[in-house]
C-alpha cells in the first residue's frame, strides 16, 4: 500500500498532523510520501490535487487540517473521481467549518471525518484515526492542539506550552526560507516533521521555557528567525492602516513572509485598538484575525469573500495577486475596504 499525506503547511497542527503520519507509516512499514498544502494561488493548488488524480490505484491519500471550500472544490472533486476509479482511496481529516454541500459532494469519493473546530484540531483526529494509544502521537496531538486553539493561554500552562512558539516560529522561518520553491520548503518542512516524529516523549513535553528546543539545529534556526522577526514586525507595524465599515473597525498591515500571520494580527489588533485585523502577503495571501473579546465577527465568512475558509476566530484567503510594488500594496488595501466594506455596512 501507497500513503500519501498532504496536511496544512503553515502551522503547528497541520506540522504535527505530519509528524503524527509520519509514525504510522513506520509502524505499519508502508511506502509513503509526505507533502505539504496550503491556500496559496490556484496553481500551485491544482498541481497538488493534479499529482492526487495521477496516483496508481493502490494509493491511500490522507489529506489533514485543511478546510473544504468553494476554492478547492473543483479540483477536489475532478481528483478524486479520477483516482476513486483506479481503485485509489482518500480520508479527509479536519476542523475547519464545511458546508454541508461540500461534504455531502465528497461523501462518495473520500472518507470525511470532520470536527467542530475545538472538538479536535488536525493533529488530534490524525492521533485518534491512525495512531491511538501511541503515546508520542498522542503528545504531538497536544502540541498541535496548544498551538492552534490557543491552550496555551490557559492557566497554568500546558504540557506543551514551551514548545508552541519555537516550533510556530520555525514553521513560518521553513516556509519563509523555501519561498515559492516547493521542493525546497518541503525539504526544510520535512526535517522538522521528522525531528518531530522521532523526539522522545519527553523532549515533546518539555518545560524548560528557557531551553525549549531539544535539538541545536532547530534552536540555531530559531535564533536566526527571532532576529528577523523584530525588525520585519516594526515595518508591518509602522506601515499599516486602519477603516471603518459600520460599527466594524479595521485594521489592514502588508507583512514579510517571515512573520506569522498570528503574531502580524494580534500584534495590529492590539496597536490600534481594531476588531478586526486583516493581514496580506507578496503572494497574494490574506489572514483575517479579530479580537478575542468580539465573538460575533466571524473570520470564516469573511474569508469566503477571499476564496478561504477557516475558523471563526481566525481565517485565510487569497487576493488573487501578487504585491511587487508600493502601487499594488495600495491597491490590495483598497481590495481589502471595498469588499468587506460591500458586506459588512
Amino acid at each position: 500500500m501507497n500513503v500519501r499525506v498532504y496536511t496544512h503547511r503553515i502551522d503547528c497542527d497541520g506540522i504535527c498532523s505530519a509528524a503524527i503520519l509520519k509514525r504510522y507509516i513506520e509502524k505499519e512499514h508502508l511506502e509513503g510520501k509526505i507533502d505539504f498544502i496550503n491556500y496559496d494561488p490556484i496553481g500551485e493548488l491544482a498541481q497538488i490535487f493534479e499529482e492526487i488524480g495521477d496516483l496508481d490505484g493502490d494509493s491511500n491519500v490522507i489529506i489533514a487540517d485543511f478546510g473544504y471550500n468553494n476554492y478547492v472544490e473543483s479540483l477536489a472533486e475532478a481528483a478524486f473521481k479520477k483516482l476513486k476509479s483506479k481503485g485509489g482511496n482518500i480520508v479527509w481529516l479536519d476542523h475547519h467549518k464545511w458546508e454541508e454541500s461540500g461534504k455531502q459532494k465528497l461523501s462518495n469519493l473520500a472518507k470525511i471525518r470532520l470536527s467542530r473546530s475545538n472538538e479536535f484540531c488536525g493533529a488530534e483526529l490524525s492521533y485518534l484515526e491512525y495512531m491511538k494509544d501511541d503515546k508520542t502521537s498522542e503528545a504531538l496531538a497536544k502540541l498541535g492542539r496548544d498551538a492552534d486553539l490557543d491552550m496555551w493561554k490557559t492557566n497554568p500552562p500546558s504540557a506543551t506550552y514551551a514548545l508552541t512558539l519555537p516550533v510556530g516560529n520555525l514553521i513560518t522561518y521553513y516556509n519563509y526560507l523555501g519561498g515559492k520553491d516547493r521542493g525546497k520548503r518541503r525539504r526544510l518542512l520535512l526535517g522538522l516533521v521528522d525531528k518531530l516524529s522521532s523526539a522522545s516523549l519527553q523532549q515533546i513535553l518539555n518545560k524548560d521555557f528557557k531551553q525549549p528546543l531539544w535539538d541545536k539545529d532547530l534552536e540555531n534556526d530559531w535564533k536566526k528567525y527571532r532576529e528577523l522577526e523584530v525588525s520585519k514586525l516594526e515595518e508591518c507595524l509602522s506601515t499599516a492602516e486602519t477603516f471603518k465599515s459600520g460599527s466594524y473597525s479595521c485594521s489592514i498591515g502588508f507583512a514579510d513572509e517571515i512573520i506569522s500571520s498570528t503574531l502580524a494580527g494580534i500584534s495590529l489588533l492590539n496597536k490600534d485598538k481594531t476588531q478586526i485585523a486583516f493581514v496580506f502577503y507578496q503572494d497574494g495571501r490574506l489572514s483575517v484575525r479579530r479580537d478575542d473579546s468580539k465573538p460575533e465577527i466571524k473570520c470564516n465568512d469573511i474569508a469566503k469573500l477571499f476564496n478561504g475558509g477557516g475558523h471563526e476566530y481566525a481565517a485565510g484567503g487569497n487576493l488573487g495577486m501578487e504585491i511587487q510594488t508600493p502601487e499594488d500594496i495600495s491597491k490590495a488595501k483598497e481590495l481589502i475596504k471595498s469588499r468587506f466594506s460591500s458586506q459588512y455596512k
